[in-house]
């Protein structure tokens, strides 16, 4: 769990607790508040307090979240109205103490009866909530995570899995994301790929080709389309108006990148799309992680033979269906998307938004990428 960043300001009737959580997943938060503690919890980030005065016990406390800063506002009720709360700066001192030891008892022991029993299983949901927390990065830490290796769209990310690393393995092939060069990062893959290429699983989508025959011969919808016919649908609409607006200053490097890897985005997008003929699976959203080298290695993509080539490794690597023909067709797709512009591509990321929101821990690459592209090419 990551501990977040917060600050606390009070008025004679409520606390006011911001706290920093700009990679949460809003439908899982969790705060609850009774008498001086208090509790928040959005994975991945978990926030316990010990107030010195008493505060109104709420199962729901009134809270807002802006999306632009990615920041909660909670208001608690103090207890006695007009009471001061000292050393709320302290932020140190209000974390929830270590869990303590539990002393080893005798495996048999006789009680009199149930209300010993009683308060032991209190004390252990107690103790379920005790979690060790630490105080997020100083400034002197922070500047140093400044010039550590960026990330995530534009490369304008940095420092997220310093603390979160293990709750993301599954979605990260990159073992320290916040540790390895652009440069190295695809060292490290290609190597990757090449120790998981299976030779054996490779020729046997080559003998047995006509076990692809539906998946070859399927005609998505977008090849029947023309540039300036496209359009959004309501619902497409309205999630773009809940992504909201942005500005982002990109170096010219980082735009060639940014349009690279949108190409390495959009081939695992369409090769999913033609391999379940349309109809999304429970893999989508891990085949699409996994074949995208932007989305799993974080890549800089700097040229676009060098995109076609990750697109060709990842695909004959670690898809389903590993044969040329087939990579041929999708490369087809991805250069059929691009060409119908903005709102094709702007159809496919929401669909891919949409996968990756309803698959357990990959919202974070929405956070990362996707909610970003959706952003940025609606000006681009």
């Amino acid at each position: 769990m990551l501990t977040p960043s917060f600050n606390i300001s009070q008025t004679n009737e409520h606390l006011i607790i911001n706290i920093q959580a700009p990679y949460t997943q809003l439908k899982d938060v969790e705060i609850n508040a009774l008498e001086s503690e208090f509790w928040f919890y959005s994975s991945p980030y978990f926030l316990r307090l010990h107030f010195p005065c008493e505060i109104i016990g709420e199962d729901e406390p009134p809270a807002s979240f802006n999306v632009d800063k990615g920041e909660f506002e909670i208001r608690l009720c103090k207890k006695v109205t007009g009471q001061h709360f000292p050393d709320l700066d302290l932020l140190g001192t209000l974390l929830a103490p270590k869990k303590q030891e539990k002393t080893i008892k005798p495996s048999i022991e006789v009680v009199s009866g149930s209300l010993e029993e009683e308060e032991e299983d209190d004390d252990e949901d107690v103790d379920e909530w005790l979690i060790d927390q630490e105080l997020p990065p100083t400034q002197a830490e922070t500047e140093v995570l400044f010039n550590a290796p960026k990330y995530g769209f534009g490369n304008l990310t940095h420092g997220v899995f310093r603390q979160v690393k293990s709750e993301f393995q599954e979605i990260i092939d990159l073992p320290e994301p916040d540790t390895t060069p652009a440069a190295q990062r695809e060292e490290l893959r290609k190597k990757e790929e090449d120790r998981k290429f299976c030779s054996d699983h490779y020729l046997a989508d080559y003998m047995e080709s006509e076990v692809l025959e539906e998946y070859l011969v399927y005609s998505p919808p977008w090849l029947s389309k023309a540039f300036g016919t496209v359009k959004l649908t309501d619902v497409e609409k309205e999630s773009l108006k809940k992504l909201g607006n942005k500005e982002f200053l990109l170096s010219k490097e980082d735009k060639v990148a940014v349009w690279l890897s949108l190409v390495d985005i959009v081939f695992a997008y369409a090769y999913n799309h033609r391999t379940t003929l349309g109809e999304n699976t429970v893999e989508s959203a891990w085949t699409i992680n996994k074949l995208s080298a932007t989305l799993s290695w974080f890549a800089n993509h700097s040229s676009i033979h060098g995109v076609v080539v990750s697109c060709f490794r990842r695909l004959l690597t670690y898809s389903l269906y590993r044969h040329w023909d087939l990579a041929q067709l999708v490369l087809k797709d991805t250069i059929s998307i691009l060409k119908l512009g903005r709102r094709q591509v702007l159809k496919c990321l929401l669909e891919v938004h949409s996968l990756f929101n309803h698959s357990e821990p990959r919202y974070l690459l929405n956070q990362l990428y996707i909610s970003d592209y959706c952003i940025w090419l609606q000006r681009a």
